[in-house]
């Protein structure tokens, strides 16, 4: 195993470009799969290399001393590449999984921005097309419960990830604030049109199509 090859190794291991989407960082993660798989494809070359300099050794070749301190570096280089290969590999999995939360939140976000505006909307206090307006109101109702559920998942999935000490814990906990400012703007917002929704010609109107 040269000199060259192995400080080639080093350098690919030593990278530090995450990637700036998901797809970036899952090419990046495939590039280290690729790596890792020529890195194995190398080890019996590497031990049979180790195993004629031991015999070189024990036959006390004049150069004994030089092949054992190339053996000794060699096996300590190559160490410290598969050590910080697994600190690549563990800072680009993270990052997958940041992007796939940034993505998550941002399409949550989006759907709590368009509920907002339709809880914003006046044309409750129209009293044509009661039955629309009833329908519309119950789709929304359910729509909120489930972003309900998906606003503590996230939530959970970024809290773990910051007791974890993600590398961007920062910008996760920037993410959840605004998230938790959005969300609990909107729940404001919706006490504030739910007494109007409930008032007594809504519930006689559900009450006729019960009947």
């Amino acid at each position: 195993v040269g000199t060259a090859w192995l400080s080639s190794k080093e350098n690919i291991v030593s990278e530090s470009y995450i990637g700036h989407s998901l797809d970036e960082v899952e090419t990046q993660l495939k590039k280290l799969e690729d790596f890792n798989q020529s890195l194995k494809a190398q080890e019996n070359k590497i031990g049979a290399l180790e195993s004629s300099g031991q015999e070189m050794i024990e036959a006390e070749h004049f150069a004994s001393q030089e092949i054992a301190d190339r053996i000794s570096d060699t096996a300590a280089r190559i160490q410290r590449i598969q050590e910080k290969m697994k600190e690549r590999q563990s800072t680009l999995k993270d990052a997958v999984q940041f992007h796939h939360f940034i993505l998550e939140t941002d399409e949550l976000s989006g759907g709590v921005e368009e509920r907002q505006n339709i809880c914003l909307e006046q044309d409750y206090l129209d009293f044509t097309n009661l039955q629309g307006k009833l329908q519309k109101h119950e789709i929304f109702e359910n729509e909120l419960h489930a972003n309900h559920d998906r606003v503590e998942y996230l939530e959970d999935i970024g809290s773990k990830m910051i007791e974890n000490q993600h590398y961007a814990s920062n910008d996760i906990k920037s993410i959840l604030d605004k998230l938790s400012e959005s969300w609990g703007s909107l729940l404001e917002t919706c006490q504030q049109k739910m007494p109007w929704v409930r008032l007594p010609w809504y519930e006689s109107y559900k009450i006729r199509e019960q009947i």
